[in-house]
């Protein structure tokens, strides 16, 4: 199960990844579609109980609240996708891909700024970051 479960998440990363590059916007269909999906995985795979759920949403939900709270400088897809990967990952594992993708952004801008490759103000897509980060835990 938790090959079909992987592969999943990287497929949905990896098209969020690209997207995110692209168009610096997600798709809404495709995160809906994996939040359904991974709710029906987790609840016919037995992975997850109700209240597990609850937790697994957490980063996701901070992650929106940080979006709102910083008048959209965090993205709301961002939130969205971390949300959507804590139904299929649980809280654990999502809260330690969201840590890891934040250190890869910030060394990736802390090296852009230095050498003067990225502006204060320039936006950096996040979510091909997690996609590294994921694709690591995976290697592990």
């Amino acid at each position: 199960m938790d090959e079909v479960r992987n592969t999943i998440i990287l497929l949905v990363l990896g098209i969020h990844a690209l997207t995110d590059i692209k168009e610096r916007q997600i798709s809404l269909f495709l995160t809906s579609g994996s939040v359904l999906a991974g709710i029906i995985f987790g609840v016919y795979s037995d992975a997850m109980q109700f209240h597990d759920f609850l937790f697994a949403v957490i980063p996701g939900m901070i992650l929106l609240a940080s979006g709102y709270w910083t008048g959209g400088k965090v993205g709301y897809g961002d939130g969205l996708v971390i949300l959507s990967l804590g139904i299929w990952t649980g809280l654990e594992e999502t809260f330690l891909l969201l840590v890891g993708g934040l250190l890869l952004c910030s060394v990736f801008c802390g090296i852009g700024l230095a050498a003067g490759k990225l502006k204060k103000e320039d936006p950096v897509p996040f979510l091909p970051f997690l996609l590294v980060c994921f694709i690591g835990r995976l290697c592990l």
